[in-house]
């Protein structure tokens, strides 16, 4: 009777760490890694990785000569005790994988004390303290806030320190073409000039119909023109606001080299080459600069994490000082906007049904460098508070 040997091939992972680097509560964060096994034969295809309890839920799948795995921060912990790793073949996951026990990590500061020493009204100044969390091993450094409680179970919190300038002038041309194509030559022509990224210039446009041209290229056909007027934000570092100024400066008073660029961009956004030719740019107008304060705006609750960012005017270059308390988007724009933000929420996996024989599996993505590791920690036990309300 014909006979073959049997070879039971066993391959698994091995010594799984992981440590967990989100600081709060039932919420995990960092590197997962492992060992691989020694001589799998080139049988093993991927690694599943799940949080286990009673349940599981999958965390990803990794490729074969994977070590590692990264958990995004404030991956909800929901319950479950172990981390574990499946080494799967072409014909199914093993049925016992190498486990680890969860060691969630969590650190707060706590007795926080404050003693307001400035005696105007409306400003606050002192030392701020507070006593180390127990666990310092994940701790880098604090992030001060102030805080609004708006509710028995949510609370707005400003971060402080964050300044910027904006920059607004403004611009006219009259040109045949549409307000996009003229708004986004704008944008493009003014962050060339100015040396600002594009994404930091809000520009505005308007339009008004005045008379009909004639086409230098085609004499006999007639051209409507539109009178457009520009007006733009650029949103910079204060310590740059100088250069920015004086460029708009030289632009002021020589506006050739500014008109070459925006005929160039016009061509680029699609505009008749031939309109283009009699575009002047005119009234370029000085720059304005104002100062502002901008603060990120986190607000919690037990069931949602929203962000905004808000910025309050501190001082203007071009007249006395002004004040605002308008919420606007993270570049300062005058556009009002606010995001909800929560960690996808992964949905327990169903149990595994028996494995199909010869059942193809789909290639993982390929393997990465895990994230740099984060800095030593810093320890800070005082924070100079100063805050003034305009």
């Amino acid at each position: 009777m014909p006979r073959i040997a049997i070879f039971d091939l066993s391959a698994s992972a091995s010594e799984v760490n992981f440590t967990d680097q989100d600081l709060d509560e039932s919420e995990l964060g960092g590197n997962i890694t492992w060992l691989e096994p020694l001589d799998h034969y080139g049988r093993l295809d991927f690694y599943s990785l799940y949080l286990e309890a009673d349940s599981r839920l999958k965390l990803e799948d990794v490729p074969a000569a994977t070590s590692w795995s990264h958990v995004p921060a404030e991956t909800p912990q929901s319950g479950y005790t172990h981390i574990a790793i499946y080494a799967a073949s072409q014909l199914a996951e093993q049925t016992t994988p190498a486990t680890l026990l969860i060691e969630d990590t969590v650190a707060r500061a706590s007795n926080l004390s404050f003693l307001d020493l400035d005696l105007d009204l409306g400003h606050l100044g002192g030392n701020l303290s507070w006593l180390e969390p127990a666990d310092m091993s994940q701790v880098t450094h604090y992030a001060v806030y102030f805080a609004e409680a708006l509710s028995d179970n949510e609370t707005a919190c400003v971060v402080l320190g964050h300044v910027a300038a904006l920059v607004t002038g403004s611009f006219s041309l009259d040109l045949d073409a549409t307000e996009a194509q003229v708004e986004e030559a704008a944008r493009l022509a003014l962050a060339t000039s100015l040396d600002v990224d594009p994404g930091q210039i809000q520009v505005t446009v308007t339009a008004t119909v005045l008379r009909r041209l004639e086409d230098e290229v085609n004499p006999t056909r007639r051209l409507a023109a539109t009178h457009w007027e520009v007006s733009y934000l650029a949103v910079v570092a204060v310590e740059l606001a100088s250069d920015v100024v004086e460029v708009v400066a030289a632009v002021n008073a020589d506006q050739s080299a500014f008109t070459e660029r925006m005929k160039t961009e016009l061509v680029h956004q699609g505009v008749d080459p031939g309109a283009v030719k009699q575009v002047t740019v005119a009234s370029f107008s000085t720059a304005a600069v104002e100062v502002v304060a901008t603060t990120t705006t986190t607000t919690s609750s037990s069931s949602t994490t929203s962000t905004s960012t808000s910025t309050s005017s501190t001082s203007s270059t071009s007249s006395t000082s002004t004040s605002s308390s308008t919420t606007t988007s993270s570049s300062s724009t005058s556009s009002s906007t606010t995001t909800t933000e929560s960690p996808p929420l992964l949905a327990p996996a169903p149990a595994r049904p028996p494995p199909a024989a010869q059942a193809p599996v789909a290639q993982p993505p390929q393997a990465q460098a895990p994230p740099a590791l984060r800095p030593p920690p810093r320890r800070v036990l005082h924070y100079q508070l100063q805050h003034q309300h305009i």
